[in-house]
C-alpha cells in the first residue's frame, strides 16, 4: 500500500466515531493507566540505565509479594558501551538482579528473526515455532522460566494452521477444522492468536504446549477476514455454441498442400539427411 494510500485510509479511521465497544477498550486502558502501582518509562534507554533504573525500584518495593518488570521490547534498548553485546549485557543484568532481590519477575519481549518463516503454508507443522527462531535466544533462553511464542497466522496468508492428531490437542477441539485423508486436522486461523510454550521449567512434568485465543472482534470484524481468504470460484471459458447461427469455421480448410510444403523425398537423392 503506498504512504498516500496509508495516509488516506489513517484519516477515515480518525473521522470516524468510536463505537460502543471500542469505548470501552478505551476506558479500561485509560483505567489500567491511573493504577498507582504502575509505572511506565517512554523514554529510549541504555541497557545500564535499565539496570540502574530497575535496581532502585526494586529497593523501594523490597516489602511487596512481586515486583513484575516488563521490557517491551529488547530492540529498543540502546548499548551504553557499544563495544559489548547490549543482549549479553541486558540478560547479565537481570540475572544480577534476580540474585539480589527474590520478589523479582522479568518479561523480556523480543519478535522472531524475519528469515525463521521460509515454508509458509496452509497444514504446515515447518510453520511451528521453536526457542531458537526468538531474536537473542541464545542470550535469554537460559535465564527463561518459561518462554512463550504468539503467532497470527492469519496475517500470513494460512488460515488451516498445522497438521496433527485430533487426540494430541483435545482441549483446543473448538478451532479444529475437518480432518484430511490420513485422518490429521488442522486449526482454524480466522480471529485466533495462537500461544506456544516453547520452554518451561519444570519440564519434567507433561504440560501443554499449545493454547489458542480468540481475539476481541465484532461480528463485521470476523465477517470481514473471512471473506478476505475465500477460496475464489474458477470459471472456464465455455465453448462457443452457434445455435441456429451460421459456424463462421464451418467450411474453413487447410490453404496449402502439405506435399508440396514438404517435398517429395527421392530415395537416391544425396541432400537427404535420413
Amino acid at each position: 500500500m503506498s504512504t498516500r494510500k496509508q495516509a488516506r485510509k489513517k484519516a477515515l479511521y480518525l473521522k470516524e466515531e468510536f463505537t460502543e465497544e471500542e469505548k470501552e477498550i478505551v476506558r479500561r486502558y485509560y483505567e489500567s493507566l491511573q493504577d498507582d502501582r504502575r509505572f511506565v518509562c517512554e523514554d529510549t534507554i541504555t541497557d545500564k540505565e535499565f539496570y540502574e533504573m530497575s535496581r532502585e525500584f526494586c529497593k523501594q518495593s523490597e516489602e511487596k509479594h512481586a515486583v513484575i518488570i516488563s521490557l517491551d521490547h529488547l530492540l529498543l534498548v540502546l548499548p551504553d558501551n557499544k563495544s559489548l553485546d547490549r543482549f549479553e549485557t541486558i540478560a547479565n543484568y537481570v540475572n544480577q538482579l534476580r540474585k539480589e532481590f527474590k520478589n523479582v519477575y522479568f518479561i523480556l519481549l523480543s519478535q522472531f528473526n524475519r528469515l525463521s518463516f521460509q515454508n509458509v503454508a496452509d497444514r504446515s507443522n515447518e510453520m511451528v515455532p521453536k526457542a531458537s527462531m526468538i531474536y537473542g535466544s541464545s542470550h535469554f533462553e537460559f535465564l527463561s522460566s518459561y518462554i512463550i511464542g504468539i503467532m497470527d497466522p492469519f496475517k500470513m496468508g494460512v488460515t488451516e494452521f498445522m497438521k496433527v492428531n485430533r487426540e494430541r490437542y483435545e482441549w483446543l477441539e473448538d478451532f479444529m477444522v475437518d480432518e484430511d485423508k490420513k485422518g490429521k486436522v488442522a486449526f482454524d486461523t480466522v480471529g485466533n492468536l495462537f500461544y506456544f510454550c516453547l520452554k518451561a521449567r519444570e519440564s519434567d512434568n507433561p504440560f501443554k504446549n499449545l493454547f489458542i485465543r480468540e481475539m476481541d472482534l465484532n461480528a463485521d470484524q470476523k465477517d470481514i477476514m473471512n471473506k478476505e481468504f475465500k477460496t475464489p470460484e474458477m470459471s472456464m471459458p465455455k465453448t462457443p455454441l452457434f445455435g441456429d447461427e451460421q459456424n463462421p469455421y464451418k467450411n474453413v480448410k487447410p490453404n496449402f498442400n502439405t506435399k508440396d510444403a514438404f517435398g517429395i523425398t527421392e530415395e537416391n537423392s544425396e541432400d537427404v539427411p535420413f
